[in-house]
């Protein structure tokens, strides 16, 4: 049996009043995994079907970073290396699937529209995904 088909686990615009740097985070109720990460720009809809928000990150061009705390870590950790966000590249974020109940982005804009795809703790259960906590 393979491994579920990742779900949208969380859709929103972060919406600040000025372009400037921020830390924005997402707290899960229950550890997830995490799969991809999904940037809308302006008036843009998600590739999935599912996801009814529409796009609204501004500018069209910044460096953004992307954490997870996993359990009983301290200390946050990379998703991915920084990138630099642009309008005209591939903006869906491919990333090693982690186990975490808390994602961080920072980066200096003044929206930023997340989609965030993975499968949730029933189906960590249920299929019996380890964790390796070592990397």
């Amino acid at each position: 049996m393979g491994r579920p088909e990742p779900c949208v686990l969380f859709a929103q615009t972060f919406a600040h009043p000025n372009l400037d740097e921020y830390v924005d985070e997402v707290v899960f109720a229950e550890p997830v995994v995490v799969t991809a990460c999904e940037f809308l720009e302006l008036s843009a809809s998600s590739t999935c079907q599912s996801a009814s928000l529409v796009g609204a990150t501004s500018p069209p061009s910044f460096a953004l970073e992307v954490f997870v705390q996993c359990n009983g870590e301290t200390r946050f950790r990379r998703l991915c290396q920084p990138f630099l966000y642009s309008h005209s590249s591939s903006n869906v974020l491919e990333v090693e699937a982690v186990v975490t109940n808390h994602l961080v982005v920072r980066g200096s804009y003044r929206s930023l529209s997340l989609v965030i795809y993975g499968n949730t703790a029933e189906d960590l259960g249920q299929y019996n995904i380890e964790f390796d906590d070592s990397s």
